[in-house]
């Protein structure tokens, strides 16, 4: 704040307007881990939601007034910004990436390695270690849930695969076998996981190639079960 000299650690946003045309650069050809001196807006609305810092500190973006800048209390607070938070588990070893307010790292899956990400809010502690314990309960019976995402799957989506089966030139059809729920349970493969403080996760799995290359998703919650 140039008025105040005072320099805030509150996380906020910048957004501004840009046309699809203006995507070199999106006007202002911001780069990260560098001060810039900014005039914007601060949002009007109360958005006391419950949500993270960074999304309801928002300000508009109106002009970048100089670049590449010297600041001793924002230098500091960038190379807190910059320094490694890791969490090591026997299952694996989780780093903090902040841009997308995660701890994420690779796991053994039922011998495939696959992603893992912890959502938190770095300013609330507790949120990342309610979603490790919600990973913790999941990877002591990890047999079981891979068994229960995929059978969750094939009982969703084995008549649409199918369906894109039919649609599919590129096999001859007398040397292929159908897709049934069990074939399509046995096919897909893991390849990340998320998991949200509130108990939410998203699974991702590996269609091997039903859906000609797309990701199948599975959403649920850990007390209510899997949703869609």
């Amino acid at each position: 704040d140039l008025a105040t000299k005072e320099v805030s650690e509150m996380e906020g946003t910048l957004s501004w307007l840009a046309k699809e045309s203006q995507q070199n650069g999106w006007i202002y050809n911001l780069k990260p881990f560098t001060i810039y001196h900014v005039k914007c807006r601060k949002t009007l609305a109360d958005l006391d939601t419950g949500e993270s810092l960074r999304w309801t500190n928002e300000y508009m973006l109106v002009d970048v007034v100089e670049r590449d800048l010297h600041h001793a209390g924002l230098e500091q607070i960038l190379e807190g910004y910059k320094e490694p938070v890791e969490i090591v588990e026997s299952f694996g070893r989780f780093s903090l990436e902040r841009r997308f307010d995660w701890f994420s790292g690779h796991v053994n899956w039922l011998g495939r390695k696959g992603i893992v990400s912890l959502e938190c809010d770095e300013q609330k502690v507790y949120t990342v270690c309610k979603a490790l314990e919600i990973f913790r309960e999941i990877y002591a019976n990890l047999e079981e849930w891979d068994k229960g995402f995929r059978r969750f799957a094939a009982e969703q989506l084995t008549e649409l695969a199918c369906a894109w089966d039919e649609l599919d030139d590129f096999y001859d059809k007398k040397n292929k076998d159908p897709i049934t729920k069990d074939s399509f349970a046995r096919r897909i493969f893991f390849d990340e996981l998320q998991i949200h403080p509130d108990g939410s996760y998203i699974a991702y799995y590996d269609d091997d190639s039903m859906f000609f290359g797309h990701i199948i998703i599975i959403k649920g919650h850990i007390k209510d079960g899997m949703e869609s």
